[in-house]
């Protein structure tokens, strides 16, 4: 990236070209930096497909329990709250020492609440993860 100066013979200074703005391409539309509502309960939805379309018999214990983690997160960064963040970011490095495989009837649990949740987008409040959080036994 090259830049031009030009030199001019009035005695003032020339007005330097603005840096372009390097911010990657983010997805989603962004206020102070943030992502809006409505992006973050498609990123829930995106994440929520995603997870039943990796539904199986066998499914590795450690890509599970990832899932509902970051499903987790996505409700509660839709509803402002940032308490359980904490307990999210420990949660999931716990999760790269999980062996095995988890059961096809904890899976179906977990998705008919998360359907419930991604059904009802528009009501999800700050104590929507709370039931959810007690269920969280690796």
């Amino acid at each position: 990236m090259s830049r031009t100066v030009t030199i001019t013979k009035t005695g003032t200074t020339p007005k330097t070209a603005s840096p372009k703005s390097t911010r990657d391409a983010t997805i989603g539309r962004m206020l102070n930096n943030k992502l809006d509502i409505k992006s973050k309960r498609e990123q829930l939805v995106n994440t929520y497909l995603t997870f039943t379309y990796e539904m199986r018999d066998n499914l590795p214990r450690r890509i599970f329990w990832r899932y509902v983690i970051l499903m987790l997160l996505s409700i509660d960064k839709i509803t402002g709250v940032s308490s359980n963040d904490e307990k999210y970011s420990q949660l999931f490095e716990q999760t790269n020492s999980l062996n095995g495989t988890v059961p096809i009837d904890i899976q179906n649990t977990w998705a008919r609440k998360f359907e419930y949740i991604v059904k009802n987008a528009k009501g999800i409040s700050s104590s929507t993860t709370k039931s959810l959080n007690s269920m969280l036994k690796f």
